[in-house]
């Protein structure tokens, strides 16, 4: 029914005698703006004629459309169930479709969280779960490749390639737990690569490792090559026996001959090596690699090529490292002690001077003789505080015999450490303010390896102590690989002939012409001499006849802590002086 929106029209049109009784009641409750619940209608407008809307409406009366609701229920509760089910089926449908890929995905995820990245997923749909399948793939194969550098680069040297440590200790323990077969431990290191480092730089230093790399591997053949850390290689060497592994060694050596050409600088790389062997010094991988070290610590100590590990070599090794940590305590807790040797004047025969020697008793080891800690305290750092040390204690004990009217300088050693020291002049001549002397008292007795060294700031620092009033003398002369001629560049007025010369003068006529030869070009120089390790009077009956200035050693004396030194001096021929001797004694 149509209806055009004008209330005169509606009026009209509800009069009309041909309208049935529901449009007549549809039409009263549009006019009267009420609504019956007898009928069931919507108004919908359609559109205008003349500025009057007109209104489409659809209605019916409710008691109809119940009845044909109640006629046909099965009807619709057929059509519900059928839209119910079909719903549940496509849900079902679509919910396996995507749920099926991504449980693919989750058991992939929980594969490659056990390591495991060999799985592919297998999915050949377009759609964005295939797009996602195959990116998972390839994510899969990134992750793999990129565990794979991390692996090679957590068991790999990255400048040699080589296995490293790691690899190492894996693959001995894989050997001694799988076979009892012999094998060697052979740790390697080259010579000098602080001062390629240091004076060519690290590519340089970089490009001698990578090169002694490849000519160990050219070497080894199909035996095992690790880089263990920086320049140090070891290598592994099954089937092992002595003769084998000497002809190996042998070769090693010979591939060393050959000069390193790197960058337009030719160097000569000599390597030293330590053995340790399998099952014979232990079947523990990481105490094979230890004691391999040791070894090799000993070889490059002792110049050697090479040295096979041996028990000993441990207990020296735990005592040196007894002692390093022990030198910081020793001169606070009282434990070092200065012993005196005289120096006796073949002018006279009267002792005008003594040396210092630092002795250490340690309340563990006992007397430790300076040789086994002063290297010790150079390479820690330790030197300063035991030469200041030295030199307090040594004016304290002149001083104590110049109260008693006994005038002997005291001659203490000074190491090439102390002379880098900025400030090492101001030390020492603090210290004799402090003790109210002058620089008579001390003569420094210094390593003929100053004289290599032959540094401007090492010269000059020494022209200071001798502007001073020092009296200067370099210690062991010989053993070095100075010359006289070098000798005169420094500021010093006494050389001491090493006792390897002096000790067989008797019994070889080669040392003779030695120390005759040195002592006539010394005094030619205007240099005293000191002649070390008399030990019988045939020796210093020489060296008085050959011009010798003075003489040491255990023939004359050996060295004494102060206390027995008093005592030797008052007794001893050697000693003439007309001060008090009662005051000595007291």
């Amino acid at each position: 029914m149509f209806v055009i929106k004008d209330e005169a029209n509606i009026k009209l049109l509800s009069k009309r005698q041909d309208v049935s009784i529901i449009e007549s009641l549809l039409i009263k409750n549009i006019v009267n703006n009420t609504y019956s619940n007898d009928v069931i209608s919507t108004v919908h407008s359609i559109g205008g004629i003349d500025n009057k809307v007109i209104l489409a409406i659809m209605y019916g009366a409710r008691s109809d459309i119940l009845i044909s609701v109640q006629d046909r229920w099965q009807e619709l509760l057929l059509l519900a169930v059928f839209l119910l089910i079909s719903s549940l089926t496509a849900a079902y449908w679509i919910a396996k479709r995507i749920s099926h890929p991504v449980k693919i995905l989750v058991e992939q995820v929980k594969a490659i969280t056990e390591g495991d990245y060999t799985t592919e997923v297998k999915f050949s749909s377009k759609d964005e779960l295939g797009l996602l399948a195959q990116e998972f793939n390839n994510m899969t194969v990134a992750i793999n490749k990129r565990e794979q550098t991390i692996k090679h680069q957590a068991f790999h040297d990255q400048l040699t390639k080589l296995p490293n440590r790691y690899n190492l200790l894996r693959t001995l323990e894989k050997w001694i737990a799988n076979s009892s077969e012999p094998f060697a431990v052979i740790r390697i290191s080259p010579q000098r690569m602080k001062e390629v480092n240091f004076s060519l730089g690290h590519d340089v230093g970089d490009d001698v490792v990578i090169e002694l790399a490849s000519r160990l591997m050219f070497c080894s053949e199909n035996d095992y090559v690790y880089n263990v850390g920086g320049s140090s290689f070891v290598l592994l060497m099954k089937q092992v026996n002595k003769l084998k592994l000497k002809h190996f060694l042998q070769e090693i050596s010979d591939s060393m001959e050959d000069e390193f050409k790197l960058k337009h600088i030719l160097l000569n790389i000599q390597v030293k090596a330590g053995i340790s062997l399998y099952p014979e010094h232990s079947s523990n991988h990481q105490k094979l690699l230890t004691m391999a070290g040791t070894a090799l610590q000993h070889a490059q100590k002792k110049h050697l090529h090479y040295i096979i590990y041996e028990d000993h070599l441990s207990s020296l090794t735990v005592a040196r490292l007894h002692l390093i940590n022990g030198l910081k305590s020793a001169i606070s807790d009282n434990q070092l002690v200065l012993y005196y040797q005289p120096k006796l004047n073949l002018q006279n025969g009267i002792i005008t001077e003594v040396e210092a020697l630092v002795r250490w008793q340690h309340p563990e080891h006992g007397m430790v003789p300076p040789d086994k800690f002063i290297c010790l305290a150079e390479q820690t750092g330790y030197i300063h505080q035991l030469t200041a040390w030295v030199i307090d204690t040594a004016l304290i004990q002149y001083k104590s015999w110049l109260n008693d009217n006994i005038k002997l300088p005291i001659a203490v050693n000074i190491s090439v450490e102390n002379l880098k020291l900025p400030n090492f002049y101001e030390l020492v001549i603090l210290a004799l303010e402090r003790h109210a002397l002058t620089s008579e008292s001390l003569c420094l007795e210094i390593t003929e390896s100053i004289v290599l060294e032959d540094s401007e700031a090492t010269i000059g620092l020494l022209t200071r102590l001798k502007n001073k009033g020092f009296h200067i003398s370099v210690d062991d002369y010989g053993t070095g690989y100075s010359s006289l001629a070098q000798l005169t560049q420094l500021p010093v007025c006494e050389m001491k002939i090493d006792k390897t010369f002096v000790t067989d003068i008797p019994s070889m006529n080669k040392n003779k012409v030695i120390v005759d030869s040195t002592i006539k070009l010394a005094h030619s120089l205007g240099l005293s001499v000191v002649a070390e390790g008399i030990e019988d009077q045939e020796t210093l009956d020489w060296l008085i006849k050959n011009n010798c200035d003075m003489a040491q050693g255990y023939f004359i004396s050996k060295p004494k802590p102060a206390d027995e030194f008093n005592e030797w001096l008052l007794q001893s021929k050697y000693f003439k002086s007309n001060i008090s001797l009662v005051r000595l004694k007291k």
